[in-house]
């Protein structure tokens, strides 16, 4: 990496050479004066000069000439963007405006400094890119710590949770002693065959299986 940064350095300061040569050079060169294009007569004041021949050579009447817009031609127009003016007058010469002018082509020649430059390598600039859907907000946040009474109120549903537990294994360990005493009392009950056979032979037996 290190070697392709330098020879774009390289690179650079000969190309910044190059240039700075070619500006002593456009220094040394004469700047070339332009001379303005010479007016040529054109051919309307040919046919005024006619004219005026033919009218000095015969008398005659005064013709009067109409004037005539015509285009103008490149190498007929003037170089200072005047209107050519032409006399009416056919007695005098035609004269033609003749003017040297010249002018010095200026160019712009721009100044090149040298300098040294110090390549950074940094890494590219992250790019984030939106879209038109929804943005939600992260909620993934850490909670506030509890408070005095809702850290109260908790431990108050763990006890009432540990009572309901206790009430309800005493209540089925009591229905157990109840069933067990219930069975217990129902053996008690149980008579011999002696006992059986003394109810069946007494009168109070016999009195009430004859009335019923």
């Amino acid at each position: 990496m290190a070697d392709k940064r330098k020879e774009e350095l390289q690179k650079k300061r000969a190309k910044l050479e190059e240039l700075r040569r070619a500006r002593e050079d456009r220094k040394n060169i004469p700047v070339a004066k332009e001379k303005p294009p010479v007016q040529q007569p054109s051919r309307k004041d040919e046919l005024d000069a006619i004219l005026r021949d033919l009218l000095d050579t015969k008398p005659g009447p005064k013709v009067e000439k109409v004037q005539t817009p015509e285009p103008v031609l490149p190498e007929e127009a003037a170089p200072t963007g005047t209107p050519e003016q032409h006399s009416t007058d056919t007695a005098g010469p035609s004269d033609v405006p003749s003017s040297t002018a010249t002018s010095v082509v200026t160019r712009f020649v721009p100044e090149f400094t040298s300098f040294d430059e110090t390549v950074l390598d940094l890494p590219p600039k992250e790019i984030v890119y939106y879209t038109k859907e929804a943005q939600t907000m992260d909620t993934s946040f850490t909670p506030p710590p509890p408070s005095e009474e809702e850290i109260r109120e908790k431990v108050w549903k763990e006890f009432e949770a540990e009572q309901k537990i206790k009430e309800a294994a005493a209540e089925e360990q009591r229905l157990q002693l109840e069933a067990e005493k219930k069975k217990k009392e129902a053996k008690s009950h149980d008579l011999s065959d002696q006992e059986k056979k003394n109810i069946i032979l007494s009168s109070e037996f016999n009195e009430f299986v004859e009335h019923t």
